[in-house]
Order: structure tokens, then C-alpha cells, then sequence
């Protein structure tokens, strides 16, 4: 099956402020239409909700814990507008990158990702391992999170 790939990063995580941004070389090379260079978290919502009415159903997620937090929490909300919950790949782009170490790409170097991306598009190759999330709900009605036992990050701040 052929999946529609979104791209997002976050210019100011650690790794990507200082080395630049892997995926941002990738959506250059392929003239990649879905992607997101994402400046701040209020615009979160905003974007994967485009990436859902686009039908993207394959995320690459560029930046620190708190980023792949973020992104995943969003598009398993009800508000992003997914009809299925999307597939996501990790590229290490923070400081820790705890949770892209343990569960994100191996290869994440541009050629890499670029062959990536063209195998999910072409229904080429596709092979998924599945993780648990945790699941913080406060008790007082407070937003719920998603997010790995394998970082200290709560909630992201951009």
C-alpha cells in the first residue's frame, strides 16, 4: 500500500539549530510538498490537521523528545482529523533524542531518508514495529499526553 509521507521539524531543537535540519535537505531534494517547518507549537494543531485532510498517513518526525511528543500527542487527538491513526519514523534532532535512539530510524542520514521516502510513496518495502505509549491524563480534566517512558520531557516549549 502507498503511503502519502509528511515531513516536520523543528528548526530550534538542539541537534537541528546547530547542524541544520535533515529532513529540511530531503523535502529540497524530492521538492517535497507536505512539509512542515515547525516554529512554534501553537501552530501544531494547525499542521497536522492539514497533513489529515491532505491524507498524509506516514509522519517523519525531526527534533528532540519534547517534538516527537508533541507531534505524536496532536495527531492521536480527535481535533487533528486523522481517520486512522498515521505510522511515524524518528530522526534524532534534540539533545537527548532518548526515544528516536531507542525506536526512530537507523539510517537517517539524507540519502537515507530520501530512499526511505520513496519506498513508503511507492508501497515499497514497508516495514513497521510497533511501541507502547503512556497515556497521562490528569484527574482534573487537564490536557492528556502521549509520550515515551524514555525522556524527562513533559510538555514541549518552543
Amino acid at each position: 500500500m502507498n503511503s502519502l509521507v509528511g515531513l516536520i521539524y523543528n528548526p530550534k531543537s538542539h541537534r537541528v539549530s546547530s547542524k541544520g535540519a535533515v529532513l529540511e535537505a530531503v523535502s529540497d531534494a524530492l521538492a517535497h510538498e507536505h512539509t512542515v517547518r515547525l516554529e512554534n507549537f501553537d501552530s501544531l494543531a494547525q499542521h497536522m490537521a492539514w497533513f489529515a485532510e491532505s491524507g498524509v498517513n506516514t509522519i517523519l518526525i525531526e527534533g528532540g523528545d519534547g517534538t516527537a511528543q508533541a507531534v505524536i500527542t496532536e495527531c492521536l487527538s480527535e481535533r487533528a482529523g486523522f481517520s486512522r491513526t498515521p505510522s511515524f519514523a524518528l530522526i534524532p534532532g534534540g539533545m537527548t533524542n532518548l526515544a528516536a535512539k531507542a525506536i526512530g530510524l537507523k539510517h537517517w542520514g539524507a540519502k537515507d531518508i530520501i530512499q526511505r521516502v520513496q519506498q513508503f510513496e511507492s508501497g515499497e518495502g514497508q516495514r513497521s514495529t510497533f511501541h507502547h505509549l503512556l497515556l497521562v491524563q490528569p484527574k482534573d480534566g487537564g490536557e492528556t499526553h502521549l509520550g515515551f517512558m524514555l525522556s524527562t520531557g513533559l510538555v514541549p516549549r518552543a
